[in-house]
């Protein structure tokens, strides 16, 4: 890890529209560690990661908009090869109709999450019952501890 933030190494990614942000940071840290826990080189697990957050931003919904490995690799050789192009991913008909079609999605009538990262709503019942804010972060590790058990 260099000294300061200023030597760290910079990637880029390719510019596009921003339809929505809902997900986008999601998709980057995926994107990220998909390739950080494969071994690959930080300059490919940054790469994956930009155009990753990149995907989600320039379409429209959040869950609906995470993409499929295909869908990476797809706009990270078309990105390279026309920037200008894929200014516009969801104008790209071959991405549009990989992103319909892979994977074969189930639907389900219902979806269950474990959101914990709320931290003004934190505050707010910590101050409600009069307890410590200090004890939020024990609260989130019971919270990590309890996921890992029932997994």
């Amino acid at each position: 890890m260099p000294a300061s933030l200023d030597e760290l190494p910079i990637h880029g990614g390719v510019e596009v529209e921003v339809l929505n942000v809902l997900g986008t940071g999601d998709a980057f840290a995926s994107g990220f560690l998909s390739g950080w826990l494969r071994d690959e080189p930080l300059e490919a697990c940054a790469r994956a990661a930009n155009a990753s957050g990149t995907l989600v931003v320039s379409r429209h919904g959040c869950a609906p908009a995470m993409l499929t490995p295909v869908e990476l690799n797809y706009f990270l050789h078309e990105a390279q090869a026309d920037p200008a192009r894929m200014r516009r991913p969801d104008c790209d008909a071959t991405l549009s109709r990989l992103h319909r079609v892979l994977p074969a999605r189930q639907r389900r009538d219902e979806m269950l999450g474990f959101a914990f990262d709320h931290r003004n709503q934190f505050f707010e019942l910590a101050q409600q019952c009069g307890a410590s804010e200090a004890r939020i972060s024990q609260l989130k590790g019971l919270f990590v501890n309890t996921v890992a058990q029932t997994e």
